[in-house]
């Protein structure tokens, strides 16, 4: 070291910002660094320059270069100052051109070895008056130095002393002195129990990961506040007992919160460190200063005003913990948690400081960037007012975002200043008027509604229609006036057979042309029904029947068996109709049917629907999805769904014609042969079904697609692979993705697929349809401003009265908002600025892994972007504390592969422990996920008493198929087919593959009823024998 050369070591924060700058850190490879601009009036070029190289020799900070860990001062640094004469242009050109400047200079990028860490502008506004240009490295100086910086160039330019008591080093020396105290280690006890509990972060809306960025590039937006407008809101706060910086700091930390996900967070507090036992620190240049890490808490529902006090309380017992800055909390946050932002919002306010009254010079603005920062808000005092500044980091967000953010805080600023809000009374601030035009027009969904009843519209197409296919299977044909026909004899049988309107009947028929007959009868009749699942157990179908108080079940001999000895009620097989004279009359119901749905507690729950309701969504489905009475529809859906109403009752009502796959809906070959037969047009299901449809080999399956002009998919996520794939087999079909709950009759809002939406690789869950309005509401039941995620609320005509005999659970999703009954979906979404509605997720299908929450469905999108994956499923394992996910795909993707594709697109944390290839994702009856059965194979795959075998011949070549088929040599005897993974697409290739080597016939539903292995080879055996 050079002589008058002295060194010591870097503060925590210095280090903290030097360890953010690294490229290797998340939003790191840019360093730490503030602007600023001093206006000087009756200036001269010549005194400035000697001022400011004074100002380097005073102040020791400017001499200062960084190794490793050592600050050196050096004797000397040179200065170099740069000079632009503005003098001669116009004011427009001028502010122009400062407005450059100010931008070059806030991208310098300064060398810490060599220096100088600074550099100086001057521009020449007029003979009388300069513009100094400031720009230094974060680890310099704080916003706190900008005033002294200030007041140092006027001493020096007036040519006076500066006289300084103490050094930076003096302050360094004195930080690390006070770690070895025992109050640093109390109070750093005190704040890390106080952060218990809360998220490192605002969950705010993010277009990228912060591991996807690679060199942060941050954006400013600027807005200013007149001097009466801070003048009032300080007058307010003295008004209550508060500091202007509460009620600024607590309408900020409510903005966040309200474009947050989450409503208990960190958010960064810079402070001054001045306020210590070290004689002169107040007067010199440094990074005096550290943060306060604030625990947000906006889940009350409580007024603003209460909320300021809240936070002024908070902050003096956080200022209390003095010796424990915020770089030592982070340090301590950070150990268990890979390295993870703390706290990457940032609040920073620049007090005037009223002793400084400097004559004819001024701080003019200032800008700061600090490395690992998502987004800070900078307000400074000036003469004229405050400047709020919001630096983001550009590649994060949407720009939208940081946007509204500024506006919405400023907005809310101005309104209680000028006292149209009242902080006592106000507890929801008011979103900007762009947001809540948007949010209206979305909702602006009024219409006439149709008042027709079903009895009227099927008598009139009963005689319209009456020679025209209504019912069709393989080998049977049903025309309009046939059905009514039988429809009028069903509804003497059920008539006699219970004892008012009010009762309900139950359905308990295998799905074919009987069901379908039975169901339209019953709707024509005004007899209210439930469709039952053949698939639940006797026992749970007596528990539904218990609960919903049916009177009467209709069902066949086989079916009367299964249940006789489990239910009790009257039952009537379907056998027992007889002809009659019977004519049916508008027996008006109001409420025709019944659903069950499970939900995603498991455990069913039954939906009571309205007339009313049904026609308008069957009726405002032809106006969206443009159909007329040429419809022939594929009835692919399991009639106990709610989607199936739409091909049952729908189609009837408009006059089209109903296809049904009978004992054939897990085979998609035989869809295709019937689809051809009958020319089908229209196709309604979850995506699943479609795909399987996709993936079938038959020969004639483009002739099936060419027929077909709307598909209509719903009740789970539409990727755009599969949307990608239908429009490959014709480009002209009219794709929807539609939603809406059972609870909410049917479905009750769509969006068209359009190419567009295929490149960018999102679909929008849509529009809502008329009479219908969606309120995305956060945890607070507060409206979310446009593209925050919250949770979907349904008002409209199709909200249901509620679940038949379940109170409880009645009371807990149909609840109030601003006086209307909604639905609470349990569904994620947000609204766009091109006015319709994102999906992302359920709010039960999110975990939190080491205090991170992860959306499971974001997960599994990210799996599906893989080329060569066809499906997945994530789901996540209690035991362990895991994510697990299974997926189906090309034979050359291998689950090293998809791991590696899935670090390259997601942050590790949310990159599931363990890949399993499978050959289909299983599904639930109504085409679903079935995420209880990839637990379940999970769990065996787990334990090892399950690998146990046993040999024989045809259990040999059954483990050798399955391990084939999915790809997996952990097989048992007796694993469950559905545990393995497998559905109908791989039931397909088994039966194939024992097909072609017993050369027997074997068909998919012998696997679908045998799923055991020992079943399976019990099968082939007895037909071998035969």
């Amino acid at each position: 070291m050079k002589q008058n050369e002295y060194e010591y070591e870097l503060t925590d924060l210095q280090k903290m910002y030097l360890v953010g700058e690294k490229k290797d850190m998340l939003l790191g490879g840019r360093a730490s660094h503030a602007y600023f601009e001093i206006i000087v009036k009756n200036s001269k070029y010549k005194k400035i320059d000697e001022a400011l190289k004074k100002l380097v020799l005073v102040q020791d900070v400017f001499r200062g270069v960084i190794k490793e860990d050592k600050f050196i001062i050096k004797e000397k640094m040179p200065v170099k100052i740069g000079h632009a004469d503005l003098s001669k242009m116009n004011t427009d050109l001028k502010e122009i051109l400062l407005n450059e400047i100010a931008k070059r200079m806030f991208e310098t990028d300064f060398n810490l070895e060599k220096g100088p860490l600074f550099t100086f502008i001057v521009s020449k506004i007029s003979d009388e008056e300069s513009i100094i240009h400031i720009c230094h490295s974060g680890v310099i100086a704080d916003g706190s130095s900008h005033e002294i910086i200030l007041k140092n160039i006027k001493v020096l330019y007036d040519k006076e002393e500066v006289t300084l008591k103490c050094s930076f080093k003096d302050y360094a020396d004195y930080l690390n002195e006070l770690k070895k105290s025992d109050y640093f280690k109390t109070d750093k006890e005190t704040l890390l129990k106080r952060y218990e509990g809360y998220d490192f972060w605002p969950e705010l809306p993010l277009k990228k990961r912060e591991s996807e960025i690679e060199l942060p590039k941050n954006n400013n937006i600027e807005f200013f506040l007149e001097k009466e407008i801070y003048e009032n809101v300080c007058y307010i706060a003295k008004e209550y007992e508060l500091t202007s910086f509460a009620i600024l700091f607590s309408l900020f930390s409510k903005i966040i919160s309200r474009y947050s996900f989450n409503k208990k967070f960190l958010l960064n507090i810079p402070v001054s460190n001045r306020n210590i036992f070290l004689d002169g620190v107040d007067e010199i240049v440094g990074l005096c200063s550290n943060f306060i890490i604030f625990d947000v808490d906006d889940s009350k529902n409580i007024s603003v005003l209460d909320y300021a006090k809240e936070v002024q309380e908070k902050l003096l017992a956080i200022m209390d913990c003095d010796t424990c800055l915020g770089s030592d909390v982070i340090k301590e946050l950070q150990k268990n948690t890979n390295g993870a932002l703390v706290a990457p919002v940032v609040f920073t306010k620049i007090s005037k400081n009223d002793s400084c009254n400097i004559e004819n010079m001024a701080i003019r603005r200032t800008r700061s960037y600090t490395s690992q920062v998502w987004l800070e808000v900078l307000i400074s005092e000036c003469q004229e007012g405050i400047s709020v500044g919001i630096s983001y980091v550009e590649d994060l967000f949407q720009e939208i975002i940081p946007k509204n953010i500024g506006k919405n805080y400023i907005n809310c600023i101005n309104l209680l200043a000028k006292r149209e809000i009242d902080i006592q009374d106000i507890y929801e601030l008011p979103l900007i008027e762009e947001d809540m035009e948007i949010i209206n027009k979305i909702n602006d969904t009024g219409k006439s509604l149709d008042e027709r009843s079903i009895f009227e519209i099927l008598e009139y197409n009963f005689n319209k229609y009456a020679n025209k296919p209504l019912l069709c299977t393989q080998n049977e044909v049903l025309t309009y006036k046939n059905v009514k026909e039988n429809a009028e004899d069903i509804a003497f049988l059920v008539n006699n057979n219970i004892k008012d309107k009010k009762s309900i009947v139950g359905l308990y028929l295998k799905k074919g042309m009987s069901q379908a007959l039975w169901e339209i009868a019953l709707l024509y009749a005004g007899i209210s029904f439930l469709p039952i699942d053949i698939e639940l157990p006797a026992k749970a179908v007596g528990e539904c029947i218990k609960r919903v108080g049916i009177e009467l079940i209709i069902t066949d001999e086989n079916l009367h068996e299964k249940i006789k000895d489990d239910i009790n009620c009257k039952i009537i097989e379907i056998s027992a109709v007889e002809k009659s004279k019977y004519k049916v009359s508008d027996n008006y119901n109001e409420s025709p049917v019944f659903i069950n749905t499970s939900g995603t507690t498991g455990v069913s729950k039954t939906v009571e629907l309205s007339q009313k309701a049904i026609v308008n969504c069957i009726f405002d489905s032809v106006d969206v999805f443009g159909l007329t009475s040429d419809i022939t529809c594929f009835a692919i859906t399991n009639y106990c769904h709610d989607m199936s109403l739409f091909d049952f009752i729908g189609i009837p009502l408009i006059g089209g014609s109903i296809v049904i796959p009978e004992d054939i809906e897990k085979e998609p070959d035989e869809w295709i042969k019937l689809m051809n037969k009958y020319q089908v047009n229209f196709w309604n299901s979850v995506p699943a079904l479609m795909q399987m449809l996709i993936l079938s080999e038959e020969d004639r399956k483009k002739e099936a697609f060419s027929s077909l002009k709307q598909i209509i998919l719903g009740g789970d996520y539409l990727n755009t692979k599969l949307a990608e794939d239908i429009k490959a087999l014709n480009e002209n079909i009219r794709l929807f993705n539609v939603g809406g709950p059972t609870e909410t009759t049917i479905w009750n809002i769509a969006h068209e697929v359009v190419s567009e939406d295929i490149k960018k690789g999102q679909i929008p869950y849509g529009m809502p349809f008329p009479s219908t309005k969606y309120y995305i509401l956060n945890e607070k039941k507060e409206i979310c401003p446009v593209g925050v995620k919250g949770t979907m609320f349904v008002e409209g005509l199709g909200v249901s009265k509620g679940y038949v005999g379940n109170k409880k659970e009645t009371e807990k999703k149909f609840t109030d908002y601003r006086g209307k009954r909604v639905y609470n979906t349990g569904d994620l979404g947000c609204y766009t600025k091109n006015g319709e509605i994102i999906i992302s997720g359920r709010k039960d299908f999110q975990i939190k892994i080491n205090g991170k929450r992860i959306e499971i469905g974001q997960v599994e999108n990210a799996m599906s972007e893989i080329e060569k994956i066809k499906s997945c499923a994530v789901v996540y394992n209690e035991k362990i504390k895991k994510m697990v996910a299974f997926y189906t795909g090309d034979e050359n993707i291998s689950e090293t592969e998809v791991e590696k594709q899935m670090h390259l697109r997601l942050p590790s944390y949310m990159v599931p422990t363990k890949f399993y290839k499978i050959d289909t994702i299983p599904l639930t009856a109504n085409g679903k996920t079935d995420r209880k059965k990839l637990i379940i194979s999970l769990e065996n795959k787990q334990n090892p008493e399950n690998n146990k075998r046993e040999n024989s011949d045809i259990m040999e070549k059954l483990y050798q198929f399955c391990e084939e088929v999915f790809e997996n040599d952990e097989i048992y005897e007796e694993e469950n087919f559905y545990d393995m993974g497998g559905d109908s697409i791989s039931a397909m290739k088994l039966a194939g593959k024992i097909k072609r080597n017993y050369n027997i016939s074997f068909s998919v539903t012998d696997i679908l009823t045998n799923p055991m292995l020992s079943e399976v080879e019990n099968v082939i055996k007895r037909k071998l024998l035969s």
